[in-house]
């Protein structure tokens, strides 16, 4: 017989061939244990006079990532107090995955997540399945999943950091299935910028300054870094919010201005 690691041995019950008179109890003579296993406390012992559900509710835990034994020998005895030939009932109990814990991620909105989940154990064939996630604050984004990578995308536009927060099983090749386990997703939001209040175009005269600004709004109110990319010849300074744009030539200028706060999280108009 087989069972996964830490699961009662439910229903298996001790018995007689069917040319055999009935037995009315067990005596165990000997449990001999994988060494790599640790049997519950609540477990048989050896003894007489035993049921025939002595096994039934044993629990043991296998942590490697491989199969280990429990023999029992087992002798029935008739109502007349018969003994039969003792016989061994094996019990092989296979590993079940055991995930790493505390795996998470923080990204921006709008930014694809990257959990690479993981077991501590090495168990053949293990598969990942996860539920979607629970989000915070009306946050969307989530998927379902049968994958090694969670890598889904929220859209967090509700000025403030949200979580999403999935409960994930794997199952081993053999079908046992870990313990739950919690990844948390953390989701800044992001800022946004509009260039001179969104004027995609402006008409200038050569020679005359122009105060332009990227008016950042949004994500943690913290903007670390300005950047202003294009054709910036004509700019005061090209790493502030509100650089002087100035002229002589004519001609068109086209410029692009992105900002980053202190998560980490940009925008660009």
């Amino acid at each position: 017989m087989q069972q996964c690691v830490v699961m009662l041995l439910s229903g298996i019950t001790l018995a007689v061939s069917a040319t055999s008179i009935s037995a009315v109890s067990y005596n165990i003579t000997n449990i001999t244990v994988d060494p790599n296993l640790v049997a519950d406390g609540g477990n048989a012992t050896t003894g007489t006079g035993l049921p025939d559900n002595v096994i039934s509710n044993d629990k043991f835990t296998n942590t490697t990532s491989f199969a280990a034994l429990v023999i029992y020998e087992v002798v029935p005895v008739s109502s007349e107090g018969c003994k039969g030939s003792a016989k061994q009932v094996a019990l092989t109990v296979q590993p079940k995955p055991v995930i790493i814990s505390g795996l998470s991620d923080i990204v921006c909105s709008g930014v694809s997540a990257n959990i690479i989940l993981s077991i501590t154990n090495s168990v053949a064939g293990t598969i990942f399945n996860w539920s979607a996630p629970v989000n915070t604050g009306g946050m969307t984004g989530g998927t379902t999943g049968p994958s090694i990578l969670i890598a889904d995308v929220f859209e967090n536009n509700t000025g403030s950091t949200q979580t999403a927060t999935y409960t994930v099983i794997a199952t081993s090749g053999d079908g046992c299935q870990s313990d739950p386990e919690t990844v948390i997703v953390t989701v800044n939001p992001g800022p946004a910028v509009s260039i001179n209040d969104g004027s995609d175009t402006i008409l200038l005269c050569g020679g005359e300054d122009l105060q332009l600004n990227g008016n950042p709004t949004g994500g943690s109110g913290n903007y670390v870094t300005h950047s202003w990319t294009g054709q910036v010849a004509p700019l005061s300074s090209t790493t502030i919010q509100n650089p002087v744009f100035n002229t002589t030539g004519s001609g068109n200028y086209r410029l692009s201005y992105m900002v980053t706060d202190d998560n980490g999280c940009s925008a660009t108009d």
